[in-house]
């Protein structure tokens, strides 16, 4: 199976200018490891992808092997910005003082393919919400970009995941 990411076809923003900033830092770490988080999806999708793959599902499966490949990346976008940002990229939340490490127990392990397709659009749907909330209250327009782009894909994902869905679900 051939898996490219399932995002736009536009470059991530450079963070060469991002200078450390304590208040900025602290949401990038809920979007990076907390429980609605760029790591909560990437484990969610590849279970749901593995479910997809042992009901041989394969055309939804491959679908979401694409969004997990595009979900590492933004991982790994926001990684770079948190240390950009003066922080360090460990999957803890808050990243001080006695942070809570982050637990699998935040993934959906629904087997049952609408219901894994149900919450995966819930899933894009609360990151596009946070996402938007973090753009409003972000002041750092190099920061703000990458978050735009980031958006970008997720919003992609939620089409892809309600086309399957109207597909597969509607009665």
């Amino acid at each position: 199976m051939e898996i490219e990411p399932l995002a736009s076809d536009l470059p991530y923003p450079s963070l060469s200018d991002v200078e450390p900033d304590p208040r900025v830092l602290e949401m990038f770490y809920d979007a990076y490891s907390a429980q609605h988080s760029e790591l909560n999806a990437i484990l969610q999708y590849v279970y749901h992808q593995l479910i997809f793959d042992s009901l041989e599902m394969y055309d939804v499966s491959r679908v979401y092997a694409c969004i997990f490949v595009s979900e590492m990346e933004h991982l790994h976008q926001l990684g770079k910005a948190i240390i950009r940002l003066g922080g360090n990229p460990r999957y803890l939340v808050p990243p001080t003082g006695r942070g809570v490490y982050y637990s699998a127990a935040c993934v959906s392990y629904s087997n049952e393919p609408c219901q894994m397709l149900l919450d995966d659009i819930a899933g894009e749907n609360k990151a596009i919400a946070e996402y938007n909330m973090m753009l409003a209250r972000l002041g750092d327009a190099k920061v703000g970009a990458l978050i735009r782009r980031i958006i970008m894909d997720e919003e992609m994902h939620l089409a892809a995941l309600k086309e399957y869905y109207a597909k597969m679900c509607s009665v």
